[in-house]
């Protein structure tokens, strides 16, 4: 995946997470991409664009599975430990809340709509 890097959502808890795991922190943030003309999976077309949490370098490779007209799971043995949300990339084409042309804002406040529900999910559940 190619990632488009004027679309950048950096957070401060991105490096703290790293480090609390003992791992080199590596900075990544929500944002879309573009799969590669090597693209081996099924499914998964050169060119097509994807959003999801990558890693804020110029290319990702990553292992899909479960491939779906909706997205993929990247399946990497050393992302399995991450929550689902984190492995999870969506095809903008078949993605209901992506809006072509508002790339810059849906990297802003779509993972800030998602905090939100994980957080009320959270507060539900703790009564």
């Amino acid at each position: 995946m190619r990632r488009t890097p004027w679309h950048n959502n950096i957070s401060s808890q991105n490096p703290i997470c790293a480090l609390r795991h003992g791992k080199t922190p590596r900075l990544a943030n929500w944002q879309t991409a573009t799969s590669g003309s090597a693209s081996m999976a099924d499914g998964i077309s050169a060119g097509q664009r994807v959003y999801g949490y990558f890693p804020i370098s110029e290319e990702l490779i990553v292992s899909p599975m479960r491939v779906s007209e909706r997205g993929f799971m990247d399946g990497a043995a050393h992302r399995q430990g991450l929550a689902p949300i984190y492995n999870s990339y969506a095809f903008t084409h078949t993605d209901p809340a992506y809006v072509e042309g508002t790339e810059p804002e849906q990297m802003l406040f779509r993972p800030l709509y998602m905090t939100g529900w994980m957080i009320c999910d959270f507060l539900m559940e703790a009564k």
